[in-house]
């Protein structure tokens, strides 16, 4: 026993250093992940030919911004009046563009760190609070909004500062990028002290300023391009999840006792309206394809292909909360003019959004498919508003006269 106690005491004695090698590459692996948590960002636009996706941190931003569309559409639904369209469209514009602003930074500028992670974390308890705020923001009592407002384009200042303290051949466009936020969060808060008349019109100039400053110094933004593949990947999955609001309306929205083949009938053409417009979105006119700027005529047509998407966030949500107000309505009862309205210029006006998506592609096909395809788009926009002509139109030929245009736009679409 004393021999073999001998031997495995010289076999311990033998391992000793691997266990010590082991134990140092323990504590570099410690070292290298503390200087992983605060690492500056880096330029994504180097890596031209790098395929991205979004990250998890961007699609959990994504549901935030859900939560905030999900509170629109409630309140909207049932308040479906022109006071509260305008009151919709006021606060849908910083929304859209509070996420557009994060997704444009997280396309230029690579940041993997503990420090970029907390700061999406910031700015999605922001959303979060914004989302809280929004039934009050659209009954008038919009302080608290703007503050959360303010407090998201101020941590995305501070996001653009910092990649321009790290990265001297973006420095220019970073910097200016975040004294034009500044100025634009100066002009909301201010707003929230002043009387009615000078709120309205300071907030105004703020959300135009906004809008028009990555208009400025095109040339300057050229040498520093978003990427080609994953701004289109996240306008679609933003356009996704207001389909997906859309297909939830039609599903759980309440409705009168009694009616239910009615009902089932509405909420039935309201998810074939839903499939038709995702259909056209990606496959009818290829709106998530690829966007380079390599030039001013690629760069116009992206900022164009852009701002399209508000009006058609605008007209998509305004659509959603028509069908979710019309399910609460008997099904082939007269429905007020101002609401059949509402709902045929929200159908007609995503169908021509659609159309001038397809304008601004680069690599368009044959001048005579994209005769067809104009004339194929604005048919259906035309054909969206027939019920704006019926004597008595009711629930189910506001929601099904769409559904038939979309169904038919497809088939116009196989053909050609």
């Amino acid at each position: 026993m004393l021999a073999d106690c001998l031997h495995q005491l010289h076999y311990r004695r033998l391992d000793r250093p691997a266990v010590l090698i082991e134990e140092d590459d323990i504590i570099t692996d410690m070292t290298n992940q503390r200087k992983n948590l605060f690492q500056p960002p880096c330029l994504r636009t180097n890596k031209e030919n790098e395929h991205r996706h979004a990250r998890w941190q961007e699609l959990f931003y994504d549901l935030v911004f859900a939560a905030v569309v999900s509170q629109m559409d409630v309140h909207f639904s049932t308040h479906y009046t022109l006071r509260e369209t305008l009151r919709f469209l006021v606060v849908l514009v910083p929304v859209w563009w509070a996420w557009v602003g994060q997704t444009f930074y997280l396309s230029r500028f690579d940041s993997e760190d503990m420090g970029h992670t907390l700061l999406i974390l910031v700015q999605i308890l922001l959303a979060a609070h914004m989302a809280l705020q929004i039934p009050a923001a659209l009954n008038g009592h919009a302080a608290e909004f703007v503050r959360a407002y303010c407090a998201i384009r101020m941590v995305l200042a501070l996001e653009y500062f910092r990649a321009g303290w790290y990265i001297r051949e973006a420095r220019s466009l970073t910097w200016m990028l975040s004294f034009g936020y500044i100025i634009a969060v100066a002009l909301w808060l201010v707003s929230i002290a002043m009387p009615m008349h000078f709120k309205v019109l300071m907030r105004i100039t703020a959300i135009v300023l906004e809008l028009v400053i990555p208009f400025v110094r095109p040339k300057l933004q050229l040498s520093l391009p978003v990427h080609a593949s994953h701004i289109p990947e996240r306008m679609s999955q933003f356009t996704i999840v207001l389909v997906g609001e859309a297909v939830y309306s039609a599903i759980t929205a309440p409705g009168p006792a009694g009616m239910l083949s009615g009902r089932v009938l509405i909420g039935i053409s309201g998810l074939i309206l839903a499939f038709t417009f995702t259909w056209s979105y990606f496959d009818g006119v290829q709106a998530a394809g690829e966007r380079q700027m390599r030039n001013l005529k690629e760069s116009w047509k992206f900022r164009q292909w852009l701002y399209l998407h508000l009006p058609l966030t605008f007209f998509l949500i305004t659509l959603a909360a028509g069908i979710r107000h019309l399910l609460a309505m008997p099904p082939f009862k007269a429905v007020p003019y101002f609401h059949c309205m509402l709902v045929s210029i929200a159908a007609a006006g995503m169908y021509f959004c659609i159309n001038l998506l397809f304008i601004t592609r680069i690599n368009r096909p044959s001048l005579r498919r994209v005769r067809k395809a104009y004339t194929s788009h604005l048919a259906l926009s035309a054909g969206c508003v027939i019920p704006l002509f019926l004597p008595h139109p009711n629930p189910f030929e506001l929601v099904g006269i769409p559904c038939l245009m979309g169904i038919l736009g497809i088939a116009s679409s196989v053909m050609t």
